[in-house]
């Protein structure tokens, strides 16, 4: 699900959470884990196009860090920008290839 609104360019990393939880899509570490083992399943056509984000996997050393998941020529990795595993919810969030991940029910 993307977050950004229409005309928007960034949102602060609390609004990014704030409109995950309105979209029910505040997935956690167990839902990142899952998709990870489930990661040949993800369509092709997803590869290099988003960017997931899972706003309840937290950092245990800093819990404004998100983890984050997407694409690299590996495959699918957990990473954020800088080949680092985290995304701080400090920073602006712009990338219109990010989406928070919800559930189908």
């Amino acid at each position: 699900m993307p977050f950004l609104e229409k005309g928007e360019r960034s949102v602060s990393g609390d609004t990014m959470v704030a409109r995950a939880a309105e979209l029910k899509a505040e997935l956690r570490e167990e839902d990142g884990l899952f998709i990870l083992e489930h990661r040949r399943e993800i369509p092709r056509a997803l590869r290099d196009t988003i960017c997931m984000v899972f706003t309840k996997w937290l950092s245990r050393s800093d819990p404004r860090y998100v983890a984050t998941l997407r694409w690299r020529e590996e495959g699918w990795c957990r990473d954020a920008r800088w080949w680092m595993e985290w995304c701080s919810l400090d920073d602006s969030w712009y990338d219109r290839r990010l989406r928070v991940v919800r559930r189908v029910q």
